[in-house]
């Protein structure tokens, strides 16, 4: 065997760094460690802060991280929901103006106060849908293309004198505020099909929305949706699927709302899908499992 002749060896000689140069450095690993935008696809009926909270819990290393949202999304809506981690925090402005695309499904006949499956149903019995209704969503939908002022809707976090929307829509005072409004644009809004949602599908839909955890009036609600399904003997229901891209802060349910109002039948938001926020698809989104 041959032997190690340790004068040939090469030693290891320390790096005189300088101050400013090792204070580069740690900043650089900081950077590459704590600075992420994460494509999260959120499921339905959990808020976006319980998906910081599952990612913590399922992703060790964001435990004592900072982690934000960017652009809220519903319970009850599902889809791209953008977080920003640590230091990536500091451009989360940048992030926030980009704008969205969604799927969404209308189910004509019947009003919620929230606009939603998730609120309490204003009519106990279903509005006639009027005759070519395609042609007459076709161009309703039509007209709501460009800049406009959109109010925010009674169940929303916008805060007025200190209280948010829905504290107001509960408390039912909103007779004593002005709602207020924000300009969005609408770049497109599409009717992609018309079908039909089953009494069946309808209730299933209602029941996820209701398990929603948080308080969201769940006990009221259920009762209130026990007595239409009670009154009601209807066996299926006319639906729509829509496309819409707009601009940051848009509330689709609202634009369902207002179909409805228009169209003279009502309609509620059956589904929300976020499909995209700028370049961010929800095809290339993280998925959660959640518990």
């Amino acid at each position: 065997m041959g032997t190690f002749d340790r004068s040939k060896s090469r030693s290891i000689q320390p790096v005189d760094y300088d101050i400013f140069t090792i204070v580069k450095i740690v900043a650089m690993q900081y950077t590459r460690q704590m600075q992420k935008l994460l494509v999260v696809n959120k499921p339905i009926g959990v808020t976006p802060y319980q998906v910081i909270q599952t990612l913590r819990e399922q992703h060790p290393p964001y435990q004592k991280e900072k982690i934000s949202y960017v652009g809220r999304l519903d319970p009850l809506a599902h889809g791209v929901l953008l977080l920003t981690v640590g230091a990536a925090n500091n451009t989360r402005e940048a992030y926030l103006s980009l704008p969205k695309e969604y799927e969404c499904e209308a189910l004509f006949g019947l009003a919620t106060d929230t606009y939603d499956l998730l609120g309490l149903v204003q009519n106990l019995s279903i509005k006639k849908v009027p005759d070519l209704l395609e042609e007459k969503i076709a161009t309703t939908i039509k007209s709501y293309v460009g800049k406009q002022q959109q109010s925010y809707p009674p169940f929303s976090s916008k805060a007025v004198h200190g209280k948010p929307l829905f504290w107001w829509a509960k408390q039912d005072r909103l007779s004593e505020i002005t709602i207020p409004t924000r300009e969005i644009s609408v770049t497109d809004f599409t009717l992609l099909s018309l079908n039909a949602c089953s009494r069946n599908e309808l209730e299933k839909k209602v029941s996820v929305a209701i398990s929603v955890q948080g308080d969201f009036r769940q006990e009221a609600i259920k009762k209130r949706w026990e007595t239409f399904f009670t009154t009601n003997t209807q066996s299926s229901f006319v639906t729509a699927r829509l496309h819409v891209s707009c601009s940051s802060g848009t509330y689709i349910r609202s634009f369902i709302n207002r179909l409805g109002e228009s169209l003279g039948c009502y309609a509620v938001a059956t589904e929300i899908m976020r499909t995209s926020v700028g370049a961010y698809s929800v095809d290339s989104a993280i998925n959660l499992t959640l518990e």
